[in-house]
């Protein structure tokens, strides 16, 4: 199953903003959710379809390949994730994105050779 096709099955499962340690896992885990991280900076690994079907407003900061936006750090991660609840959510839901999300971490980022987000 690619991307799109598990992101069409598994998207209709929640609802946002997601409220329940179990729920933000699973979501976590369907949608492949991490971090990528370098020495200089950092990104938020999301479904690309998820992030433009919440009509989020994304900066030039962020990447994109045909499977997944890579959302910068200090703004547009915070963006999506206020979107999902994890930003203004309950604690619980909080502790379980801090713990579920793997953080993926090289010296150069591939994410910079992208083509920025639009």
């Amino acid at each position: 199953m690619n991307q799109t096709e598990l992101f069409a099955a598994t998207h209709t499962k929640f609802t946002f903003p997601i409220v329940s340690e179990a729920d933000l896992n699973q979501f976590i885990l369907s949608h492949s959710i991490q971090w990528h991280t370098d020495a200089g900076h950092g990104w938020l690994q999301a479904p690309l379809q998820l992030v433009k079907s919440l009509k989020l407003k994304i900066t030039q900061y962020s990447y994109m390949n045909a499977e997944f936006a890579y959302l910068e750090e200090d703004c547009d991660a915070g963006t999506f994730l206020r979107a999902i609840g994890v930003i203004g959510g309950s604690d619980e839901v909080k502790q379980a994105f801090r713990t579920g999300v793997r953080d993926s971490y090289t010296v150069n980022s591939f994410v910079r050779n992208l083509k920025r987000y639009r």
